[in-house]
């Protein structure tokens, strides 16, 4: 028992007891005991979850995975673990970024497809490949940081795929890539000439952006590992 009224709260005095207390619950037990412990952190800390969302992600993973299958749990984990992983892009913690936006990604991965949705924004990408598309991205950042430049590298074009952007990874399809892009760009400059091409929407301006976030990101990458074609291609890209 320590703290002091009206914020007493029990901890075990040893790590080790801890452990075999836990140990000794049966899976759906644990899985329970988070679900509690989640939805009474959200009852306690309403008006500032975000000060939470490591713990929440925490709760609410192990939860998750409990059985049967709890869709609302799966959702409270995902938005948790995305939250905590901004906060710690932001707070330059990229080991801590990894972890919470890889957890997010490995998590989605356990979903239903229905659960996911697929309504389409723009440019045929739909909401939910937008937001998984970000955790990819967030995950090159950090990665990036941390000088783990292939992975960075993976990251961003599994971030690219869901954008539909796929970069390509041989040499011929490279070179193949870099004439489309020359003659996409060629074919844009003549349309606003011609007062022909439309704007983006704001949704087609929100999948551009990400886009060329994303390439110019990877660039980077293909900068550390010598590769002068790719960063070529990426730099024709963005």
């Amino acid at each position: 028992l320590h703290g002091h009224e009206p914020e007493l709260a029990y901890a075990f005095g040893h790590a080790l007891t801890h452990e075999v207390a836990y140990g000794s619950l049966l899976y759906r037990q644990r899985c329970e005991l988070h679900r509690a412990l989640g939805r009474w952190y959200e009852q306690e800390h309403g008006s500032d979850l975000g000060a939470q969302a490591a713990v929440l992600a925490h709760h609410w993973s192990h939860a998750a995975r409990g059985a049967p299958a709890d869709a609302t749990s799966f959702r409270k984990a995902i938005d948790y673990l995305e939250l905590a992983g901004v906060q710690a892009l932001r707070s330059y913690s990229n080991r801590e970024a990894v972890r919470f936006l890889g957890d997010a990604v490995s998590l989605d991965a356990e979903r239903s497809t229905a659960a996911r949705g697929d309504d389409v924004i723009a440019l045929a990408v739909t909401k939910e490949q937008l937001r998984r598309a970000r955790w990819h991205s967030g995950l090159g950042h950090a990665h990036l940081a941390l000088s783990d430049f292939a992975r960075c590298r993976a990251d961003f074009y599994a971030a690219l795929e869901l954008l539909g952007h796929a970069v390509p990874r041989t040499p011929l399809r490279l070179g193949a890539g870099m004439l489309a892009e020359l003659a996409k760009q060629a074919a844009s400059h003549l349309g606003r000439q011609a007062g022909g091409r439309e704007p983006p929407t704001p949704a087609e301006a929100t999948i551009l952006t990400e886009r060329t976030d994303a390439l110019r990101i990877l660039s980077k990458a293909f900068f550390h590992e010598n590769d002068s074609s790719q960063v070529l291609y990426a730099n024709l890209c963005d």
